[in-house]
């Protein structure tokens, strides 16, 4: 019984480790909790547009932060936004967050089964370990289940 729970719990815990990466495909690799302006200018020139060309300047900040509504790095950096931008931030936070919760989460459910496993060679307590894998696993589903239910509700508020 121990030797099929112990198998469980290692099959679990690398079923999330691997589950990290798929979890969050669309999410950039730079793994920053503020997304970084795009280089070349980008920014720059659409601050100076603003306030360059004639006419209105309302009509002018508009176009550019039509012209920069995919990119919430740049957004922030050159504080032209739209009425997404708060919305759009918040996803990316919490997608980030959800990414760095289910790595501790992973890790838990590793450490879990090292306490529980030192129960075989009569050097931990047993309950300690079953009750750290049952904190673990809540753990990862309730960040699953949160970003299951902001990526709804976003995709309900943005469509």
């Amino acid at each position: 019984m121990k030797k099929k729970l112990l198998s469980s719990i290692i099959v679990i815990g690398l079923w999330t480790m691997l589950a990290i990466p798929t979890f969050a495909i669309s999410t950039p690799s730079n793994f920053e909790i503020v997304p970084q302006a795009d280089s070349g200018g980008a920014v720059e020139n659409a601050v100076n547009a603003v306030g360059a060309q004639g006419g209105h300047v309302r009509d002018t900040y508009n176009t550019q932060a039509d012209n920069m509504k995919d990119s919430v790095g740049n957004q922030l950096a050159s504080g032209i936004m739209t009425r997404n931008t708060l919305l759009d931030y918040t996803v990316y936070l919490v997608r980030f967050l959800s990414q760095v919760g289910l790595l501790i989460g992973g890790l838990m459910i590793i450490y879990a089964g090292y306490l529980y496993a030192t129960t075989i060679f009569g050097w931990g307590d047993a309950s300690k370990g079953k009750k750290a894998i049952t904190n673990a696993i809540v753990g990862i589903l309730i960040i699953a289940f949160s970003y299951a239910i902001m990526k709804f509700l976003t995709s309900a508020l943005i469509s």
